[in-house]
């Protein structure tokens, strides 16, 4: 169907020039009108193809919605907001923001010392009819690990070099709370201590940045 409305246009264009070697009156004349009225399907079935409902085209609007939703829940979620105000470099994503295998969420993540990894999330969200609003949130869950090792790995791929990285965590290194928690952290402005967690500040893993920036986010 895509293939057939694409070729509509260079259709009525055809149309168009053939009609002007018409001798015929009539003939041209009916040439002239399906040559306007092949183009001017054509246009509608572009702008169908190309833009919403909204008038804005599709791939740019999904992801000015999506954008626009994230911004939304960072800001609007009390444990994201505090998230990323305690842990700036933070990384945050939705999963399934259309829809699809499973409902909305929030995730983020952060990387603290340049030893360890804190993850929140997935926080279950659920938007209004703009999908651009949060209007209720489930409870955050969060994951604390710490990493003792990264080796990078090198493969050919069929486009070209592919980036692997081999990663060793500290079995006794992972700790996993929840809200109540997470508000004693946050009221100590960032220091684990306060559950029982104290962090290594000072012996940072060597590559854990390049690492954090080559991976992808949702």
């Amino acid at each position: 169907m895509v293939e057939i409305g694409i070729m509509l246009g260079p259709a009525s264009l055809v149309i168009f020039l053939v009609s002007f070697f018409s001798g015929d009156r009539v003939v041209r004349c009916a040439l002239l009108v399906a040559s306007g009225l092949l183009f001017l399907v054509f246009a509608v079935f572009v702008v169908v193809l190309e833009f919403g409902p909204d008038g804005r085209p599709k791939k740019e609007g999904l992801q000015a919605s999506y954008r626009a939703a994230l911004r939304n829940a960072t800001n609007s979620i009390p444990c994201a907001a505090e998230f990323a105000r305690l842990f700036p470099n933070a990384k945050c994503g939705l999963s399934y923001y259309i829809g699809g295998a499973g409902p909305p969420s929030l995730s983020m993540d952060a990387d603290l010392y340049g030893r360890y990894e804190l993850f929140m999330g997935p926080v279950l969200v659920t938007f209004d009819a703009t999908r651009r609003e949060v209007t209720s949130s489930g409870k955050p869950e969060f994951v604390l690990r710490e990493i003792t090792g990264l080796r990078k790995i090198r493969k050919a791929g069929s486009l070209g070099a592919v980036t692997n990285w081999s990663v060793s965590y500290n079995p006794d290194g992972q700790r996993r709370f929840g809200a109540g928690e997470w508000q004693k952290v946050v009221a100590a402005q960032g220091d684990f201590s306060v559950i029982g967690y104290r962090l290594i500040t000072n012996n940072p893993v060597p590559g854990l940045r390049e690492y954090r920036d080559g991976r992808p986010r949702e």
